[in-house]
């Protein structure tokens, strides 16, 4: 797997190497760069995919000390990723905490930025019960490790109730995906619950823009997905049929088509 160097740290990333336009996929909590498993699968023949394992994760290097994360630092490990794969323009794409990451990528680098894909995310920063809520996990994590709380994120409700039943192989794969540093699961909590409101960011996006939803996502549902579709001009809404939170594996045919479509749209910009 090839990998850049952002400072001291070692972030590695995979590259489908297409010649063809470059998406740069951006990775949720507590996962790595391997949940894009079926997006690298289904279009990694006819776009350039380039997926970063955030510091903390993955194959990437990450410090033991919480206070180094943030949404801002996990920016920067995608700029030295597309510098390194040689990318200077790219459409950026992120899911969850890797759509936090994007909005940071918007505010510090938007001229890299051809189009962006904001998958099971919102704008609004954490209140105060996410944040009481985070840093309870944090002190977990610190105690036990990350197997239990792991496993109860994936019976609570990252995933949709039709995947749970119905679809164990997506289970399995996303607890695959779960299995990272304690450090960049602590890391990340604390990144999430500092982010700043994006929110009067949205009217800035003036690139294409593509929001996908989960039907049943519970952490980010299909109504702040609307919040955010009416505040970026021109933006388009995909909302995936019987997915939750992790639509890109839950609906892997549904995402990978509506990125598909939106990028062969968005290209131009590159």
């Amino acid at each position: 797997m090839p990998h850049a160097r952002d400072g001291n740290l070692r972030i590695h990333y995979r590259d489908t190497g297409a010649d063809a336009t470059p998406i740069v996929l951006i990775h949720g909590h507590p996962f790595n760069s391997s949940a894009w498993g079926p997006q690298e699968d289904a279009l990694g023949k006819s776009l350039r995919l380039v997926l970063p394992d955030l510091m903390g994760f993955g194959e990437s290097e990450g410090p033991e000390q919480r206070a180094y994360y943030s949404v801002d630092t996990f920016a920067g490990n995608v700029l030295a990723v597309m510098d390194a794969a040689g990318i200077d323009k790219a459409i950026i794409g992120g899911l969850s905490l890797g759509g936090y990451v994007t909005f940071a990528l918007w505010r510090l680098a938007r001229t890299r930025i051809a189009g962006l894909v904001l998958a099971d995310t919102k704008a609004e920063a954490d209140n105060d019960d996410a944040r009481a809520t985070r840093t309870a996990q944090q002190q977990r994590i610190e105690r036990e490790g990350i197997s239990t709380l792991a496993d109860e994120m994936l019976a609570g409700p990252l995933l949709s109730d039709a995947t749970r039943a119905d679809k164990p192989d997506v289970v399995e794969r996303a607890r695959r995906a779960m299995d990272n540093p304690a450090a960049g699961w602590v890391g990340a909590l604390q990144a999430m619950k500092e982010r700043p409101d994006s929110t009067p960011n949205l009217s800035s996006i003036d690139v294409p823009t593509l929001i996908v939803v989960g039907e049943h996502d519970a952490i980010t549902p299909p109504a702040l997905a609307r919040l955010m579709h009416e505040q970026i001009a021109g933006s388009r809404l995909a909302v995936i049929p019987a997915a939750g939170h992790l639509s890109n594996l839950e609906a892997p045919s549904h995402f990978s088509g509506a990125v598909a479509e939106f990028v062969s749209e968005a290209a131009g910009g590159i």
